[in-house]
């Protein structure tokens, strides 16, 4: 069957990279022939990152100019070599929405293409899988008659959080919403081979977070790593705080979560990475609505770091890994044949 894939394959961010991915490969793994539809973008665009980057060599930031650089090389050549697009959508059999925050239509970027994520373009059966609405209000949806009914146009919905599964049946009026694992999950540890291959020599904390660290957290971060003999490597935008700062890579960054003793992240997809290789994790992104099922969903609520001073107790409490894994096992099964039952 041929499958056409509608989602965020192109932004530079390694979760909505790997939700891609992953799905990709679930659905070849089926034996269906995949693509990916393609949409348009006009953040993060070759103009865009050049203007940023002439932005920083005006105010001499030099470090964060080939940041930007580099990381846009980087997610531009890992898509063209592994998301085969779809220009004749009409010679597809069914479209997969998902995974993703495709129907966060707070937010500007969706909401300018909802018509697209809620596949009005296409009369074939869509599928929906592991979608989120993120933080949506219920006005964000009401207000929109398109929105209510493309939802309701959709073959079968899936979710992939608690509160877009509440949200999507309230505003839907569908009793037929299942809760799916977000795809990055569907694989096992084994299914990331690239993720084997050394990349540090040093036991090190791995920190993959988005915005300001407080200082308070900085001072437990560091005393942590010195009284284990850690260095501190850091993904995203340079921090004083690490030994090493590495550039936003997809692969890297599974690769380092893997080999990392120990991780902080505030982001879905570092807490996904962290259950799935079973390592010893603390987040402080408690307050976004995935993270928290997330974590309920698998008995982790104790991963939340809620105050800053108890890094250190909190990453040295042990997690029964043999609990998760059964229940991860138990989901999968599910959210496998969900797509199984769906794509027939």
């Amino acid at each position: 069957m041929k499958i056409g894939i509608v989602t965020v394959y192109k932004s530079l961010n390694c979760g909505s990279f790997l939700q891609a991915f992953a799905l990709k490969k679930t659905l070849i793994d089926m034996n269906h022939d995949v693509y990916f539809v393609p949409y348009y973008k006009f953040a993060n665009s070759f103009l865009d990152v050049f203007f940023q980057c002439f932005k920083c060599l005006l105010k001499c930031r030099f470090g964060l100019a080939r940041f930007i650089l580099i990381r846009y090389i980087v997610f531009r050549l890992a898509i063209l070599r592994n998301f085969k697009k779809c220009f004749l959508k009409k010679n597809c059999d069914v479209f997969v929405f998902g995974s993703d925050t495709l129907w966060n239509f707070a937010d500007t970027f969706f909401f300018q293409r909802k018509k697209f994520f809620l596949g009005h373009w296409t009369q074939k059966r869509k599928v929906a899988f592991s979608v989120s609405v993120a933080s949506s209000c219920y006005s964000d949806f009401l207000q929109e008659d398109d929105i209510r009914c493309g939802l309701k146009n959709f073959y079968s919905i899936s979710v992939r959080d608690n509160f877009s599964f509440n949200f999507v049946k309230k505003i839907s009026k569908r009793e037929d919403v299942f809760e799916t694992l977000d795809p990055t999950m569907l694989l096992r540890p084994k299914d990331y081979s690239f993720a084997n291959k050394m990349i540090h020599k040093r036991r090190f904390l791995f920190i993959y977070h988005f915005g300001k660290i407080s200082d308070e957290l900085v001072e437990e971060l560091k005393a942590y790593a010195v009284s284990k003999n850690f260095c501190i490597v850091n993904m995203g935008s340079p921090n004083e705080l690490a030994d090493e700062n590495v550039v936003n890579d997809p692969f890297k960054f599974v690769q380092y979560i893997e080999q990392a003793e120990c991780v902080l992240t505030n982001t879905f997809h570092g807490c996904i990475f962290s259950i799935l290789f079973n390592k010893r994790f603390v987040t402080d992104g408690f307050s976004k609505k995935k993270i928290e099922t997330l974590l309920t969903k698998f008995g982790l609520d104790d991963r939340s770091l809620y105050n800053d001073n108890d890094f250190i107790k909190k990453i040295e409490m042990p997690i029964d890994y043999g609990v998760v894994n059964d229940r991860i096992e138990i989901y999968r099964k599910k959210s496998l044949d969900y797509l199984k039952n769906n794509l027939v």
